[in-house]
């Protein structure tokens, strides 16, 4: 479902600041000193899911981009 208002309007804090979290894991940054089992188990819980919905996200920014390119290529 195409999104045509700022997501940050959309979004409450707490999932914003998920997302946030979500993005700082996959470059190796945990939201809470030490390791997996330090954290949060609600953090814990939502990351896979957290984590599905960035790269469901991220898949419809890159087809989106592929198409306007192959349009513009005639």
């Amino acid at each position: 479902m195409p999104i045509y208002r700022c997501p940050n309007v959309l979004a409450t804090a707490r999932e914003l600041d998920m997302l946030r979290a979500t993005t700082l894991v996959e470059i190796g940054v945990l939201p809470d000193p030490g390791g997996w089992q330090d954290q949060a188990h609600t953090f814990v819980q939502a990351f896979p899911i957290a984590r599905a919905e960035l790269a469901r996200h991220r898949e419809a920014e890159m087809e989106d981009a592929r198409r306007k390119a192959a349009h513009k290529r005639g």
